[in-house]
């Protein structure tokens, strides 16, 4: 890679198509960016994690889509020479400076559309950081529910800041830790509580009816997770993971009222956490 490649790239100007021009300023807005530019550069990063080439045949996309300069796009020098070379690496042979332009408006299309279907139309900001978080928990071995809980509200926020913290916590608990159906879960909430005042707002007390006339109690559970509940508080031994609804006991050990062990069998059995056998079902039937 020479020199005179990066400047190219980076006195280039590259253009989205009108559908990634409307995915851009979205998601942008949605992450309370003012830039385009760092939501750009994580669509490009995003795609160079897709293996799949980018066509260097198709010309670039015209109209009336977003323009961005190389300098804005690429950024300085250093962080340029990076991505470029990044680039040229994931194409795995020769590139002219007419292909590499071509290549970095495809992987910015490309990243953009990916990383607009991975948040849902949220905050890209917050699902990279939930992700991280999620992997830092995952890597000292386990994930704690509460934190779990508060790092979900806290993107509710974002997008539904007139819903009250605890109503946030209870969503993030409905969408099982998950912020997609957290985020289908305040929508169809707040359409059901219909304010009359036009405000919006949503109690803890109207969200409980809401939950109980979706068959939830207060942590989220379910029916069918209060029945692998109470199996695995009345086994003594551990209720082996094969007889169980395995998204319940995952969700029931993202709760803290689950874990689960090896036996000296060498399986993996579900036994009630150290609070849930304390307290007894008093701390899950709510």
């Amino acid at each position: 890679m020479t020199v005179p490649l990066v400047e190219g790239a980076r006195m280039a100007t590259y253009q989205l198509s009108p559908t990634g021009s409307g995915r851009l300023r979205r998601l942008t807005a949605a992450s309370g960016l003012v830039n385009e530019n760092v939501l750009s550069r994580v669509a490009l990063v995003t795609s160079l994690h897709d293996p799949a080439p980018i066509p260097t045949e198709v010309p670039p996309v015209g109209g009336k889509g977003k323009e961005i300069k190389g300098t804005t796009l690429l950024g300085r020098p250093g962080p340029a020479s990076l991505m470029v070379a990044m680039i040229i690496r994931h194409r795995e042979e020769e590139v002219s400076p007419g292909d590499l332009r071509t290549l970095i408006i495809g992987h910015w299309e490309r990243g953009l559309k990916a990383i607009n279907a991975d948040a849902g139309g949220g905050s890209v900001v917050d699902r990279i950081a939930q992700d991280v978080l999620g992997k830092r928990a995952e890597d000292q071995g386990g994930l704690d529910g509460s934190a779990t809980r508060d790092r979900v509200a806290a993107a509710l926020g974002r997008e539904f800041g007139r819903l009250p913290v605890e109503v946030r916590r209870l969503l993030a608990m409905v969408g099982r830790f998950d912020l997609g159906r957290a985020r289908i879960a305040a929508s169809r909430m707040i359409d059901e509580v219909n304010a009359g005042d036009g405000s919006a707002r949503v109690s803890e007390s109207q969200a409980m009816k809401v939950l109980n006339s979706w068959g939830l109690n207060r942590l989220g559970m379910t029916a069918a997770d209060s029945e692998t509940m109470r199996t695995i508080f009345g086994s003594r031994d551990g209720a082996g993971l094969n007889t169980l609804d395995k998204g319940s006991v995952h969700f029931l050990a993202r709760l803290g009222l689950a874990v689960v062990l090896e036996n000296d069998l060498g399986e993996e059995v579900a036994l009630p956490s150290a609070q849930a056998a304390a307290l007894g079902p008093e701390s899950w039937l709510q």
